[in-house]
């Protein structure tokens, strides 16, 4: 950013040496900016040097970039906090909204109501916005990888620009599009981490080492909400005392040990399965009610989730579409 003004400074002052100017007035939101503030003193080294005062729409297009730069932020919170407020005004507040919203539609319902996702769209787009507005180059190096990566999210952030579009009448670039999709994406990682890998599993193996591969294989397509951290074999508590895992899923059968143990042929049949699911319905409902004792409080929005969601062509009466839409709660013991 640094590198760009001083380069952009150059070249107005040579074009204004070689008598070239830039016509038109100053934007009334542009000129109440600190950052104008500041052109003002630029403006006053360069009119000094070279005898020559910059023209208005000069001033403007320098606060411009000054607007627009992207100054890395301190480590620290408190000053990332500082800084964020700063970039984020109702306006790109509104755009962030409006584009979640849309996305949410597209890729997932929680979308419209991640206040993380909102907020660093609306401060990333809080500088992004004059490079837009002005016609600025911007860059994105991971464009093809994030094309390549995230497809449909990458389209779903393409629609999203088209709002931007409407907004400033100047079509949204490439690598912008990117850099909306990377946010979107973020947000979607989050969900899966709160949704999905949760409950931590050692697999404590009999030894015969395709029995655990087959069984980690048949654990994470029936339970995505599952994450294997480990698979032992001659299982021995006293190798790995910490026990960084919430259950243990073994082929042989253990006792007195510090973690639930689950009893499990390496073939998953379905009583198994069910054992699982009824391990993971209880142990949510612990989450769920430590959650509520420190909150005190819960909404319709924890409900609210991928595995609650279900696909339908069409039903013969309302009391079918409620029955079907209780039947995933009532699984997870949500409701009763």
């Amino acid at each position: 950013s640094r590198v760009e003004i001083m380069v952009y400074i150059a070249l107005a002052i040579q074009a204004m040496q070689e008598g070239r100017w830039l016509s038109g007035e100053i934007d009334p939101v542009v000129e109440k900016t600190i950052e104008m503030d500041v052109t003002r003193l630029i403006a006053y080294d360069i009119a000094e040097w070279t005898g020559r005062a910059l023209p208005p729409a000069e001033l403007e297009l320098i606060t411009a970039y000054l607007l627009s730069c992207k100054w890395a932020y301190s480590t620290n919170t408190a000053l990332v906090n500082e800084d964020y407020d700063h970039e984020i005004n109702e306006e790109t507040l509104q755009l962030a909204r409006d584009i979640a919203s849309l996305c949410s539609m597209q890729l997932h319902p929680m979308l419209k109501i991640d206040s993380e996702l909102i907020e660093g769209l609306a401060g990333h787009l809080g500088s992004n916005i004059y490079r837009i507005q002005y016609g600025m180059p911007i860059r994105n190096n991971y464009l093809d990888e994030i094309r390549e990566r995230y497809p449909e999210v990458y389209r779903s952030a393409e629609d999203g620009a088209k709002i931007i579009e409407k907004r400033f009448g100047r079509p949204v670039p490439g690598a912008e599009i990117g850099n909306i999709a990377l946010y979107l994406a973020a947000s979607l990682e989050r969900l899966r981490t709160e949704q999905g890998v949760r409950h931590r599993v050692i697999i404590a193996s009999d030894g015969v080492r395709a029995h655990p591969t087959l069984l980690k294989a048949r654990l994470e397509y029936e339970f995505p909400q599952l994450h294997i951290t480990q698979v032992m074999n001659n299982f021995d508590w006293d190798q790995d005392p910490e026990y960084r895992a919430d259950v243990i899923l073994s082929i042989l059968p253990l006792q007195n040990l510090p973690l639930p143990v689950i009893e499990i042929s390496p073939f998953l049949d379905e009583e198994d399965i069910n054992a699982i699911q009824k391990w993971i319905n209880e142990n949510n409902r612990e989450i769920r009610e430590k959650s509520l004792i420190s909150q005190q409080k819960t909404s319709l929005v924890d409900l609210l989730k991928t595995s609650h969601i279900l696909i339908h062509d069409s039903f013969n009466s309302w009391q079918e579409v409620v029955y079907a839409a209780c039947q995933p709660l009532i699984r997870d013991h949500d409701i009763d």
